[in-house]
């Protein structure tokens, strides 16, 4: 990998402000190929983890409902003070 000063100089100048580096230097510096997640500023991530089985006796009929179904589980296990990631 060859960077020119300006490239480096840039590099420099997003990490010691601890922003993100931009796409072009990312991906220069980190060639291989590997899965990205995008990540914007404040955003939560929120998992709950299904068994094919359980998916299969709930199956939504469209995404609306998949989603609806996954709120309406988090605030199940909220109000009942279940963990929803187990």
């Amino acid at each position: 990998m060859n960077l020119n000063d300006n490239e480096i100089r840039d590099i420099t100048k997003h990490l010691e402000a601890g922003k993100p580096l931009p796409d072009k230097y990312r991906f220069l510096l980190f060639e291989e190929k590997r899965e990205v997640e995008l990540v914007w500023n404040g955003t939560v991530y929120d998992y709950v983890f299904l068994d094919q089985e359980g998916f299969k006796k709930y199956k939504p009929k469209c995404f609306k409902d998949l989603v609806k179904g996954l709120r309406d589980y988090k605030l199940h296990c909220q109000r009942h003070g279940i963990s929803s990631h187990s």
